[in-house]
């Protein structure tokens, strides 16, 4: 039992610059998994803006509100994946 604690001990630790860095550079979800939360919400919100907007609206016009909201979602989404890739640049 001896050999085994002293190998644990014997692997060298990060130091704490090392692990700050691995922390941010390393993402906290996979692409995918991100894709998919944003569409999801994304679709919640458009059902959402359209349910609540003005009845009284064609529909069309509701319709066309609701999508530019959904859309809005993924601009803002990219935008700040195109600046993360500009920031983090390797």
């Amino acid at each position: 039992m001896g050999k085994n604690i002293a190998k644990k001990e014997s692997q060298p630790s990060l130091s704490l610059q090392e692990e700050i860095k691995k922390q941010i550079t390393e993402p906290w979800i996979s692409k995918n998994t991100g894709i998919i939360v944003i569409l999801v919400i994304s679709f919640i919100f458009t059902l959402w803006v359209y349910s609540t907007g003005n009845s009284d609206a064609p529909f069309f016009e509701r319709l066309g509100v609701a999508l530019l909201f959904g859309a809005t979602i993924w601009v803002v989404a990219i935008l700040f994946y195109v600046f993360h890739r500009f920031i983090m640049r390797k």
